[in-house]
């Protein structure tokens, strides 16, 4: 990969570390780089490039993309596809919620304009393709058999929830994140191959589920510390509720356990937490009801906190 990096990028580090073929670190003098595999999922890669410069324009230090000596930004090394950026947050430290306020105090102020993804259809066909996949993998994966329905249901209370309340002036986009994950790092949150125009709810959403599901159950105070911090926006409020309510920690997982990249077992940590989970949900809500108009949801209101 050392040959690689001197031949289309004119850049010639003493030595490279290669975790796997996904990632490969060095450095130039005092810069910092990495090489990242770029999956065909992420799809067009001046989406996230021009995301980068919106931020950097606006001196947030996200990683910089690196072009090539053909002056493109995907490099094709060994019939896989790459990116180079240059790092200004280098700090290893796993995500706590500090982090994400610190992100949104730097980003928060640009607004981005309104993207024509809709989340609901997005979704739907998602849940349809994942009903009709499982019909061929519930002998092979009796326990995500055993839990898909539950999910299932409960992203489809979310998806109901979000398009009754979406609300395209209310919609204060920014660049947020697409997930943020268990083993998610301070640099991860500037990395531009995360970054997704939605509201800022989505990645603190998705950082109170990966924390309770991997990390520490116990984060009721935090979340409602954060929901005073939504307070002055009811519309902000219930959006966040949705995303709380949808399941990607799950549906990310089944994902990786069907293309055989994780081990089934590990699906037993969300189901051993579902009904811990479901308070927190019920929580949630009940404090919402008292200053939003939020739909009602009976089963929630069953559930004791």
């Amino acid at each position: 990969m050392k040959n690689a990096i001197n031949y289309y990028y004119n850049l010639f580090p003493n030595q490279v570390h290669q975790k796997n073929d996904r990632e490969i670190y060095f450095n130039i003098n005092d810069d910092k780089y990495v090489l990242l595999l770029y999956d065909e999922e992420y799809g067009d890669v001046n989406y996230f490039y021009n995301l980068s410069l919106r931020l950097l324009q606006n001196n947030v230090p996200c990683h910089q993309f690196i072009f090539n000596i053909n002056k493109i930004l995907v490099t094709n090394v060994n019939d896989k596809n790459y990116v180079l950026f240059k790092i200004f947050v280098d700090n290893e430290k796993l995500v706590d919620i500090n982090d994400l306020y610190s992100f949104f105090a730097q980003t928060k102020h640009i607004k981005m304009p309104i993207e024509s993804k809709n989340y609901f259809d997005l979704w739907s066909s998602k849940i349809d393709y994942y009903e009709y996949q499982i019909t061929q993998y519930s002998k092979q994966f009796p326990l995500i058999r055993e839990s898909f329905n539950y999910h299932i249901g409960l992203a489809e209370n979310a998806l109901i929830l979000y398009k009754t309340i979406y609300n395209e002036q209310h919609h204060y986009n920014v660049i947020a994140h697409n997930r943020i994950k268990k083993d998610c790092k301070v640099k991860d949150l500037y990395n531009p191959l995360n970054f997704v125009v939605d509201i800022e709810a989505r990645s603190f959403a998705e950082y109170f589920k990966t924390t309770f599901f991997y990390g520490d159950i116990n984060i009721d105070e935090q979340i409602f510390n954060y929901l005073k911090i939504l307070s002055y926006s009811p519309y902000e409020g219930v959006i966040f509720f949705s995303r709380m309510m949808f399941p990607t920690y799950y549906f990310d997982l089944y994902e990786l356990i069907i293309n055989d990249l994780e081990n089934e077992k590990d699906v037993m940590n969300i189901i051993s937490k579902v009904n811990l989970y479901e308070k927190i949900l019920s929580n949630i809500y009940k404090y919402l009801s008292l200053y939003t108009n939020i739909p009602r949801i009976e089963w929630l209101d069953r559930v004791d906190g």
